[in-house]
């Protein structure tokens, strides 16, 4: 499903074939036409980066971390270590049902922070993407801006 980082994603997707698609069409009015030639490289360029952050976002699926994990562990250990001890009267067996329990809750804390770190690199990893695209678009500009020379 949708999660965080597609709705960021998809953002930049819908800027990119909005601005991709506003090349095109000044690109065709006669008051732009000697900048046809740039025009159409923003459009492409534009419908490009659209393309690349849909690639993205094929191949790299989002870490999910399931919540029944969590779920389970509330209902079932809490209730088991209760019906556990309530039929015990041994406090050595009593404190090693309390001990046991607390190492299943470190477990869990293990798991969710692994998910954690899964994430922080996923998002990493789309930052960088994002990053380049920014990149491209200064670039963007530069070329616009050097252009100004050959107008009249």
């Amino acid at each position: 499903g949708m999660n965080m980082a597609d709705e960021y994603l998809n953002y930049i997707i819908l800027l990119e074939n909005t601005l991709a698609s506003f090349y095109e069409n000044i690109k065709e009015q006669e008051k732009y036409e000697g900048l046809k030639t740039l025009l159409e490289f923003m459009e492409t360029h534009s419908f490009a980066h659209a393309l690349q952050v849909e690639e993205y976002i094929k191949d790299k699926k989002k870490p999910e971390l399931s919540q029944s994990v969590i779920l389970d562990y509330q209902n079932n250990l809490t209730k088991k270590v209760i019906r556990e001890i309530s039929k015990k009267t041994d406090m050595k067996h009593i404190l090693d049902e309390l001990a046991a329990s607390e190492e299943k809750l470190g477990d869990l804390y293990k798991k969710i922070a692994k998910h954690m770190l899964d994430l922080s690199e996923y998002y990493k990893d789309m930052a960088g993407v994002v990053e380049n695209i920014a990149a491209d678009e200064y670039q963007h500009r530069d070329i616009l801006l050097r252009d100004k020379d050959k107008v009249k």
